[in-house]
């Protein structure tokens, strides 16, 4: 079911829009980009051949007999063979978890976006509503002092509406505050928003509870865990071969006596103590994804039931008041009301100060409302 409750509600490419800004355009994602990049990086060099040996020897008689002898030797020494075909299962595996890390970033980022962009949509509704409520009050307190001038209301009413007044004034002002720093917030992460003053609120669908819940299969917090998890058995898998011996091959020339001598030079490696508590590690690295995974759907499951139902609840309360709230302007009705004569000063200001923060409380909640169904989506 689709959600289009009143005004203010629009198809925004803009929601959209700040994906593409985000990647092009945040600091910390491209910082991400480039830790991944170093950090994979690092796991291929770790996986390089060692140095390649040179040795010579050159060596002489030291009883003036003239006689030397000589000799040149190249070794390289080589893992264990498994260990190579596991590093790269490992890298591979690494390297997904890594992309899948950034986009459960980027994932983050577009929630918090949208949230600001949300809140904007609601600082363009309190303002038009409070723009209404300074043009009505306007004419009310003009009114007033012309009936005050004719002698027809005292100057205690006149001085009550300008304070009114000016107490509404205020809070358009800080709307329009809150609207900047909203802005602000949306520059520094990287997003250009155009004119705020043309942003709704975006139509979402609002889906049962088990789709919500379904669609944590294809998280990509969850995938990034999994994917982790994955890795980190990978790695513990190259960790025991690393510890198996590796061998070094080698060709010697050897020149003596005038004679020169070929052959080859073989040896083993042995890592009895430079692999030490690599597998208790490995062990614990994956341990730890394992867990890190459980805490992660223990919360977003608990998100998704506290976000669904603050959703569904908002709804009864939005189809409830919607028809008072859309499309009527209380200000106006008021103001014609006290200007008929049906109505004192009196009792205008406290009507219309009870009609506005209802309706404040109302607009409030929608913002809510749509919040949650962002979180909810964005899953």
């Amino acid at each position: 079911m689709f959600l289009a409750l009143g005004s203010g509600v629009v198809y925004a490419d803009v929601y959209d829009d700040i994906v593409t800004d985000l990647e092009l355009n945040n600091p910390s994602l491209q910082s991400l980009k480039e830790e991944n990049i170093a950090e994979i990086s690092s796991i291929r060099i770790d996986g390089n051949l060692s140095s390649t040996e040179v040795e010579m020897e050159h060596v002489w008689s030291g009883r003036g007999s003239g006689e030397r002898k000589w000799s040149i030797g190249v070794a390289q020494e080589f893992d264990f063979p498994g260990v190579y075909y596991a590093r790269s299962r490992e890298l591979k595996a690494r390297s997904e978890a890594m992309e899948l890390k950034y986009k459960a970033s980027l994932t983050d980022l577009v929630i918090q976006a949208r949230d600001l962009l949300i809140d904007i949509a609601y600082c363009n509704r309190a303002i038009k509503l409070e723009l209404a409520i300074v043009d009505e009050m306007k004419r009310v307190s003009e009114f007033l002092e012309r009936s005050y001038d004719n002698g027809e209301s005292t100057k205690l009413e006149v001085n009550r509406s300008r304070i009114e007044l000016a107490n509404n004034m205020i809070k358009l002002r800080e709307l329009k505050d809150r609207r900047q720093e909203d802005l602000r917030q949306l520059e520094s992460m990287g997003c250009h928003v155009g004119n705020s003053e043309e942003i709704g609120y975006r139509i979402m669908p609002f889906r049962t509870l088990d789709e919500y819940r379904g669609k944590l299969e294809n998280n990509m917090t969850m995938s990034y865990y999994r994917q982790l998890k994955k890795a980190e058995i990978l790695g513990g898998k190259t960790r025991i071969r690393e510890m198996y011996p590796g061998f070094k091959v080698g060709y010697v020339h050897e020149y003596e006596d005038g004679t020169s001598f070929d052959g080859f030079s073989v040896g083993l490696s042995l890592p009895l103590f430079s692999n030490r508590g690599k597998k208790a590690l490995s062990k614990a690295m994956e341990l730890k994804a394992d867990w890190d995974e459980i805490t992660a759907r223990i919360e977003l499951e608990s998100m998704i039931d506290v976000e669904y139902d603050r959703v569904r609840s908002s709804k009864e309360l939005m189809d409830l008041l919607g028809p008072v709230f859309y499309g009527t302007n209380h200000a106006e009705l008021l103001g014609k009301a006290y200007r008929g004569g049906q109505m004192s000063v009196v009792d205008y200001l406290r009507e219309i100060t009870y009609f506005r923060e209802s309706e404040w409380e109302f607009i409030e909640l929608e913002m809510e409302f749509y919040k949650s169904l962002n979180r909810l989506e964005s899953l």
